[in-house]
């Protein structure tokens, strides 16, 4: 099975640690992952309060973990 790409959009998605989906965030390309990756993050742990632990590929890295530990930490 073939996906066509769209251009200028990005999915960002957030499963747990068997591959179900939490949560999802669509949006334009030209924002990057360390902008846009707590969106997400605030997202799935709005959905799912007891959420403990976010990983990350490298593209996640400088603002995106300090906003992400706010949100996990401080809430």
């Amino acid at each position: 099975m073939t996906r066509e790409k769209t251009k200028g959009i990005k999915h960002q998605i957030v499963t747990d640690d068997i591959g179900c989906l939490l949560a999802v965030l669509v949006h334009k390309a030209n924002l990057h992952d360390t902008k846009t990756g707590y969106w997400v993050t605030g997202l799935a742990i709005f959905a799912y309060p007891t959420l403990k632990k976010i990983c990350g590929d490298g593209g996640y890295h400088g603002s995106f973990i300090f906003e992400a530990y706010k949100i996990l930490v401080c809430g």
